[in-house]
C-alpha cells in the first residue's frame, strides 16, 4: 500500500512539473527597431504599413517568404502608443513565422515600413525596408539553441508604435508627395524550454519529500 501511494505521488509530481514547464512565465526573448526612422513616397498616402517577412534559406525574403506578419495593418498617427500582437489566434502565417524563428538556422527577416493609402489597403507607395539574418536583428537570445530562438517557445510577436508623423506636399517637392517619420519596435515573446535533466531532478526531489511525508503519516 505504501509503495502504491509513493508511486502515485511520484507520478503526480512528475506530471505537475511537466505541466509547470509548459506554463512558464512569458518573457521578452528579443526585440529590434526595423528603422530607418523616416522615409518618403512619390504618391499621396494617409497611413503606414509595417511588414515583417520571415524566410528560410530556401525562400526569397523579398518575393517568396515563408510567412508574413502585420501586412494588412494600416497605421496612422492616431495609433501612437498602441501595441499590436500577432499570435496563433489572429495570424494565419504565425506558425510558419515561428518555424523560421526556432529552426536553429540563421534565416532572414525582412522589415519594411511603407506609405500606403486607406482607399487601397494593399498599396505600398514607397518607404524603407531592410533584410538581414536573424543574428543581426537578435544578437543575443536567452534560448541557447543557436543563432535564433531554438530552445524557446515563441507565442507572440508584438509591434509597438512609439510615434508616427505624416506630411503631404501638394504640389510635390522634389518628386516627394508624402513624407513620414516613425519610431516602431518589434518584440518576440515566449518561454525558455527547461532542460529535461533539471525538470527531472526537481521532480525526483519533490517526490522524495512527498514520499517521506506519506511514510510519517502512515
Amino acid at each position: 500500500m505504501r509503495l502504491l501511494i509513493a508511486a502515485n505521488v511520484v507520478l503526480g509530481v512528475v506530471l505537475l512539473v511537466a505541466v509547470g514547464a509548459t506554463r512558464a512565465e512569458t518573457l521578452l526573448l528579443g526585440q529590434f527597431d526595423p528603422g530607418p526612422d523616416s522615409g518618403a513616397a512619390t504618391s499621396a498616402g494617409d497611413g503606414l504599413t509595417v511588414y515583417l517577412g520571415f524566410s528560410d534559406n530556401l525562400h526569397s525574403p523579398d518575393s517568396n517568404p515563408n510567412a508574413e506578419l502585420f501586412e494588412s495593418l494600416f497605421l496612422t498617427p492616431a495609433d501612437e502608443g498602441r501595441t499590436f500582437i500577432a499570435n496563433a489566434s489572429n495570424e494565419s502565417d504565425f506558425a510558419d513565422a515561428v518555424a523560421v524563428l526556432v529552426n536553429g538556422s540563421d534565416d532572414f527577416i525582412r522589415a519594411a515600413v511603407e506609405v500606403t493609402d486607406s482607399q487601397d489597403p494593399g498599396s505600398r507607395l514607397g518607404g524603407n525596408d531592410r533584410t538581414y539574418d536573424e543574428s543581426f536583428w537578435f544578437p543575443t537570445t536567452p534560448c541557447g539553441g543557436g543563432p535564433d530562438f531554438a530552445g524557446c517557445v515563441v507565442d507572440g510577436v508584438e509591434l509597438l508604435i512609439d510615434s508616427i508623423t505624416l506630411q503631404d506636399f501638394d504640389p510635390p517637392v522634389g518628386g516627394i508627395q508624402t513624407q513620414y517619420t516613425a519610431r516602431i519596435r518589434v518584440r518576440v515573446n515566449g518561454q525558455v524550454i527547461p532542460e529535461p535533466t533539471t525538470a527531472l531532478l526537481l521532480a525526483l526531489g519533490l517526490a522524495g519529500l512527498a514520499a517521506g511525508r506519506t511514510r510519517r503519516t502512515l
